[in-house]
């Protein structure tokens, strides 16, 4: 993987439940890492729910291979947030991840 094509930095973050003042479940995101990634978009769609609309971006996230990246994570970019629907390492050789993502935007 050329090193010049990874010009985006994007952090990933993990999902945890803690418990606020009152006993409370609560989720939130905590950082694990930033690293350098190709972000492209590849598709996208206008839905209405609840009247309201939103528009569904997917996009494509290349990154250098990292053991610990799973669906069960999310991603920031810029200020975004994109949900990992999927990862995939090509070859299986452990060189790079491609992610396949969604991002919600409300109209």
């Amino acid at each position: 993987m050329r090193a010049g094509l990874l010009r985006h930095r994007v952090t990933l973050q993990n999902n945890l439940i803690g418990a606020n003042n009152y006993g409370e479940a609560v989720d939130y995101w905590q950082d694990i890492t930033t690293v350098w990634a190709r972000v492209s978009p590849s598709a996208g769609r206008e839905l209405f729910s609840a009247q309201q609309f939103y528009h569904e971006i997917s996009q494509t996230v290349t990154l250098r291979y990292r053991s610990d990246v799973t669906p069960s994570l999310r991603l920031v970019f810029e200020g975004r947030y994109l949900e990992i629907l999927s990862v995939i390492n090509p070859d299986e050789r452990n060189r790079e991840l491609i992610l396949a993502c969604r991002e919600w935007v409300h109209a």
